[in-house]
Formats: C-alpha cells, sequence, structure tokens
C-alpha cells in the first residue's frame, strides 16, 4: 500500500502566499498602465500619442486577465489544500 504524505497547511499557505502576490501585481499593472495612459498629457502629445494610449486599454484587458487567472489558480491551490486536511481528519477518525 502506498503512503502519502501531505501538508494542508503548507499547501494552503502556498495559495495564500500566491494570492498576495496576485493583489502585488495588480497594483503594479494598474500602477503602470495608469502612468502609460497619461503619457500624451505631457511626454508625447499628438495624434500618435492618443492613437497609442487608446490601445494600451486592450493590453491592459490582457494583462488583467493573467492576474485573474493567477488569482483562481492561488484560489484552487488553496481549497486543494483544505481537502486534504478534509481527508486526513476523515481517514484519522476511523
Amino acid at each position: 500500500m502506498a503512503e502519502i504524505k501531505a501538508s494542508g497547511a503548507d499547501i494552503i499557505a502556498c495559495g495564500n502566499e500566491i494570492l498576495d502576490l496576485c493583489k502585488q501585481y495588480d497594483d503594479q499593472i494598474k500602477d503602470l498602465f495608469d502612468s502609460f495612459t497619461k503619457i500624451n498629457q505631457g511626454a508625447w502629445s499628438g495624434s500618435a500619442a492618443n492613437s497609442y494610449a487608446m490601445k494600451l486599454e486592450a493590453e491592459r484587458t490582457t494583462y488583467e486577465d493573467f492576474g485573474d487567472y493567477l488569482r483562481y489558480y492561488g484560489n484552487t491551490v488553496k481549497k486543494i489544500g483544505e481537502n486534504v486536511d478534509k481527508t486526513i481528519n476523515k481517514w484519522e477518525s476511523k
């Protein structure tokens, strides 16, 4: 019979760390694109600058979607840790 060693608490901690990093990622992406979209208000002006600023919104969505996928992954890892704990507790109580 196979022996499995798992720590639900460690898995949950990994999920929480991923979620914390996602928050940092979201903040950095927001700051980056907020600064880019203001580029046509000072450092660069004209129709090309305005066109570039408009295209950035589509790019922003791509990066925000990636952050959502990372957050989903973090929540999934956390849920796995919780399920490991539940399973272990069921086996130990038998």
